[in-house]
Order: structure tokens, then sequence, then C-alpha cells
């Protein structure tokens, strides 16, 4: 809440009252908090980019000396397998950096007009199997009059699997996910909520969970919920988590179905230019 507390003078020169006005301004405070984490995102790729690119010289160099020693070593040589673990490795960390370079850098999307139900109902008909042995249900309530959205469809449904999958891990007893989608016609968005009631998000890491590398897992690496608000933030949508503890995760997600993809008024940076193709919209 946002209250401005002001006094009324008398003609005496004395306050003898005064005027309290208040406003909510939860979604001011949302939207502020999109355009903290998007610049973030932005920064943090900027220097992926630079240190990627800094440290895949030298490793190819290792990798090339490497693999000429492993062609010169006999096989009975004691040196081949040490080489041979050298080597391997750095195939390691050549992927690694490979993933990072594919996290930071921008990704041309393909625009046209899908179906959001349809969309996620290819999602579930492709989980149905893994999530059923798991002990996990789906309960879909989409709206049937729901318009299309101009959108990159594999994105989508890697964010959409992306967050579906971190539903699954939040649930390893079982559980259930609620896929709800809506249409709002004064903001002309589709609305998609996804809902799990598995182990929730504590408070002091709910504000971190889109920030690369930032994860509670064991084996995480904090890059799938950072590469589901790009994907998002990509289409100038929102994503808005919300979770207890022990009480389940809500995500809800906001897409814009206007051609124009119209932004809120905030300075969240705008994509490059929309380039008409033959088949469809690309951004690039």
């Amino acid at each position: 809440m946002s209250i401005t507390i002001s006094s009324m003078i008398e003609e005496t020169g004395i306050s003898g009252s005064f005027i309290l006005l208040s406003a909510d301004i939860t979604n001011e405070k949302k939207i502020e908090e999109q355009v903290i984490q998007t610049e973030k995102m932005t920064a943090i790729g900027q220097l992926v980019t630079t240190l990627a690119h800094q440290i895949r010289n030298p490793l190819a160099i290792i990798m090339s000396a490497t693999q000429h020693c492993l062609e010169k070593a006999e096989n009975e040589n004691g040196l081949r397998k040490y080489y041979e673990i050298i080597y391997r490795n750095s195939l390691d960390a050549n992927k690694t950096i490979s993933d990072l370079l594919d996290f930071a850098k921008p990704k041309l999307l393909e625009l046209k007009k899908h179906s959001i139900n349809q969309i996620l109902e290819e999602i579930c008909r492709l989980i149905r199997i893994d999530f059923s042995k798991n002990r996990i249900k789906i309960l879909r309530r989409f709206d049937r009059d729901l318009p299309k959205v101009l959108c990159d469809k594999e994105s989508l449904k890697q964010a959409f699997l992306n967050l579906f999958m971190n539903s699954k891990q939040a649930m390893p007893g079982g559980g259930c996910i609620s896929l709800t989608t809506s249409y709002n016609p004064v903001d002309r968005v589709v609305r998609i909520i996804i809902e799990d009631t598995g182990n929730g998000i504590p408070k002091e890491h709910l504000t971190r969970i889109f920030d690369p590398y930032f994860s509670t897992k064991e084996k995480g690496t904090g890059i799938g919920l950072s590469i589901v608000h790009r994907i998002i933030s990509d289409h100038h949508g929102r994503i808005l988590p919300e979770s207890k503890e022990g009480e389940g995760t809500k995500m809800i997600i906001t897409l814009p179905i206007d051609s124009k993809l119209i932004l809120p008024k905030t300075s969240i940076p705008i994509p490059p230019t929309l380039h008409l193709k033959e088949e469809g919209l690309w951004l690039g």
C-alpha cells in the first residue's frame, strides 16, 4: 500500500484535520520486480558471453594438444589414460560453454498464431505416462473461447515443459497439477496458471528463483527457470510466482495476443524489430 497524509490548515493557522490517501500498488511493485529481473538477466547474459569466449580459446588449445598426445601415445604407455581423462573433461567443459552461450545469446523467434490450449494439450500427452507412473494427476480448466496468441510455439513448449518438470520434482510422492487458461479482453492478454501441490518455495528464495544458476537442488543447474523467464519476456509476457513452503507453487503467466506485442508501461527492454518472412513473422 502507498499511504499519503496531508494536514489541512484552518484560517486561524491551526492544523485541525488531516487527509489520508491510500492506494494499492501491488501491480506496480510486481512490474518493477519484473523489470529488475529482466535487466539482471541482460547483464548476466553479456557477462556469460564474454567469459565463455575467453575460456573457449585456451580450452581449444588444450583439447588440440591432448588429442595430439593421444595419437602419439602408445597403448601401453601409462600416460595415455591421463590424456584421455583430460580430453574427456575438456569436451564436457566445451559443452558447458556451448550451453551457456545458447542461454545467453538472443534466439530467433518464429512468430505465428497458435492456440495456447493446444500447446498445453500436446505437452500433457507427452508427459502423461511418466507423470502417471509418478502418481501425478493433471487437471485442466481451459477456456474454450481462448483466442490464439502470436508466439513461437516450440519456445513456449520448452517454457511450459520446464515448469511441469519443476512441479514433478517438487512432488516426489505424487500430487496434482492444475492448469487454467483464461482471457482478459480489456488488456487483451491470455492468462495461464500452472499450480502444483508440491513442497513449495521458501519465502527467502522466491525472489531469486529466476536468477541464472540459483538452485536449491543438489544436482540442479539453476538455468531452467531462467530460460522460462527469458522465453516469456521475449514474448512480452510476464510470469509471477506465488508459493508457500509445504503448500505448493503457482506460476501465473500472461501473454499478449496482439501482433504488436504491447508492453506494460515500464522500461522493460524492447526486443529487435519484427521482420516479415514468407511464412509468418520472425523476431530477429
